[in-house]
């Protein structure tokens, strides 16, 4: 889940540090009424390459039979997520991911499952535009409410000189030999991987300049990943001699 075209034929097993994954939010209380669908919108500004997408919603509503919930692409791809008379519990408050438990919607949707259609329809992608979620109810009387809903979004940035340049840090030298440093104003968190996925190293740093130690690892290619504190993931590729 996550970005780029450096040191990829390594990557193929190593995609889970390949890539960026970012979460979007709404928390926009909607009514859903049978006179009124309540639909709320997610507008991401990255232009990704959708790899896998996930979808966390908290809803409320009595007779979730009576619902039709359909998640719509920028490219307007649609995925159902539940069909009207496909449940018969109340409520929702689940991520819904491929790799989830079979859809059980006897009782309140909970937990991590899997929607009526799968979600990987909108792999290949651009994440980028208007994510539309649209809550129909079919029958008049019993009303609802979205409380929540959001997006986990996992790509590959379509152009790895323009998400280099947004790095919010610098890291030297490369190669490497004794010691990596990083400038950065913020804290980061950095990890430091071999080719097989395998944690070497991880440090915590403070604002301004830091240095890891990397004097005792064997010489070879690395993966370092950096996590900001806005929970930003930056995948730089890493040399050690």
């Amino acid at each position: 889940m996550k970005k780029i075209y450096l040191f990829l034929a390594s990557l193929i097993t190593f995609c889970s540090y390949g890539q960026v994954c970012t979460t979007a939010t709404n928390n926009t209380s909607t009514a859903v009424t049978s006179t009124s669908p309540g639909i709320l919108t997610i507008t991401i500004t990255e232009d990704v390459t959708l790899t896998d997408l996930n979808m966390c919603l908290d809803l409320t509503h009595p007779y979730l039979s009576d619902l039709g919930i359909v998640l719509t692409s920028p490219a307007n791809t649609a995925v159902s997520i539940i069909n009207p008379s496909e449940c018969n519990g109340a409520h929702i408050d689940a991520t819904f991911d491929d790799d989830g438990s079979p859809l059980n919607c006897e009782a309140t949707i909970s937990g991590v499952t899997q929607a009526t259609q799968a979600l990987s329809a909108f792999n290949g992608e651009s994440a980028l535009g208007d994510w539309t979620l649209t809550v129909v109810d079919t029958l008049p009387l019993d009303d609802g409410l979205i409380n929540s809903f959001c997006i986990e979004y996992c790509g590959n940035i379509l152009s790895t000189s323009e998400y280099e340049d947004q790095s919010p840090f610098t890291i030297f030298p490369n190669p490497a030999k004794d010691k990596l440093s990083f400038s950065s104003e913020e804290s980061l968190k950095v990890t430091l991987f071999d080719v097989y996925g395998r944690k070497v190293v991880s440090m915590q740093t403070q604002p301004n300049a830091m240095d890891l130690d990397i004097s005792k690892i064997s010489s070879g290619n690395y993966i370092v990943e950096i996590i900001t504190t806005a929970n930003k993931r930056f995948i730089k590729k890493l040399i050690v001699e």
